[in-house]
């Protein structure tokens, strides 16, 4: 009989230990399963750390700019430029808002103390979201371009370049197009897209002046310049292009329409008064 019982009682302290064995099992699941979600939002907040850094930054840059401070401000877009310089290289997508927010705050401090460092921050800021736009589809006609087909617009003018949804892989070094100087848009130098030049060297790339570029030409993995003269971009895309443009009004001006993804840029010299 003792026996009997001792055996029930052991039956039941198996079940109960078991049951409490399941139940602190999946307790210690349930935590660890949050803590994995945690530590997942803290790698996500952490990744962005560049991101979130760059645009206080700016923002800092900009209210010291308007009281004055121009070191202070300095300071702080040299620091800016080097995280977004961080945040490209990991390709971070901030959205669209964040290019729209610090490329006004950047514009600002330019146009109020027209220092080196807001020209270069903002010039980055460009160049970091050419880096993110979606590479294009290369299916479709293609036509080298290499050093015995450079195409070359000097000292002419009244001239149209007009290509039909073409594709060309440069493998030139320096510019494809060179328009004849000075670089206005009155000597009626038009290249018309659709089409796609692509780099395919490490210095492949193009000066923008004094031409009009319009109608969908796209350029991929390309050094662009911009020397400061007349230019005119109408439907033109940057992919994974870099830039380099002039430190001067109307180049501050290109490169707040490159960061914001402006579709339509005129810019022309003002004439003397």
């Amino acid at each position: 009989m003792w026996g009997r019982i001792l055996i029930v009682f052991l039956v039941l302290v198996f079940g109960f230990l078991f049951k409490q064995f399941y139940s602190f099992k999946d307790n210690v699941e349930g935590q660890l399963s949050s803590l994995r979600v945690d530590i997942g939002k803290l790698q996500g907040e952490v990744e962005r750390i560049p991101i979130t850094l760059s645009k206080k930054l700016v923002d800092q840059s900009a209210q010291a700019a308007s009281s004055g401070k121009v070191a202070q401000a300095s300071r702080s877009l040299a620091l800016a430029t080097t995280l977004m310089q961080s945040a490209k290289a990991e390709k971070l997508n901030p959205g669209p808002e964040y290019f729209d927010d610090v490329s006004r705050h950047l514009k600002v401090v330019a146009e109020r103390q027209s220092t080196a460092e807001a020209h270069r921050a903002l010039t980055e800021l460009a160049s970091y979201r050419s880096s993110l736009e979606p590479q294009p589809s290369l299916a479709g006609t293609q036509k080298p371009i290499d050093t015995s087909i450079r195409i070359q617009i000097s000292m002419r003018m009244n001239v149209s370049v007009l290509f039909g949804a073409t594709i060309f892989p440069v493998y030139v070094h320096g510019d494809i197009f060179r328009s004849p100087a000075p670089p206005k848009l009155s000597n009626n130098i038009a290249i018309i897209g659709p089409a796609v030049f692509v780099g395919m060297v490490p210095d492949a790339g193009q000066t923008l002046d004094g031409i009009h570029w319009v109608d969908g030409v796209t350029f991929v993995n390309m050094q662009i310049r911009y020397d400061g003269g007349e230019v005119e971009l109408k439907n033109v895309h940057f992919i994974n292009c870099t830039f380099e443009l002039a430190n001067t009004p109307l180049g501050t001006d290109l490169a707040f329409a490159l960061a914001t993804l402006k579709q339509n840029v005129i810019l022309k010299q003002q004439s003397p008064a």
